[in-house]
């Protein structure tokens, strides 16, 4: 499955803050922000409420992952000559 927008040049620290502004306005209780060893973001993590209950949800950055499905999706339309294999029914 091809990954949406995923080549950008917007900082990972203002994608973040973007994101963190759109928690705040919805009410979000606690965020959190994750930092790898290079002092990179390397996720968030964040709670809500819902009725009496706390939800927590944690969104990490997986670019080993995201480079794998990039280099997956390369390798398909190589394949196909243009656009994505498509399966055969039968």
């Amino acid at each position: 499955m091809p990954l949406l927008n995923y080549t950008t040049r917007v900082d990972s620290q203002r994608t973040a803050s973007e994101i963190m502004a759109i928690l705040a306005k919805h009410r979000a209780k606690q965020i959190l922000t994750e930092y790898g060893p290079n002092g990179e973001v390397s996720g968030l993590a964040f709670m809500v409420q819902k009725g009496d209950r706390d939800l927590a949800f944690r969104l990490p950055v997986r670019t080993a992952a995201c480079l794998q499905t990039m280099r997956q999706d390369y390798a398909y339309e190589m394949i196909a000559g243009q656009g994505f294999l498509q399966l055969k029914e039968g």
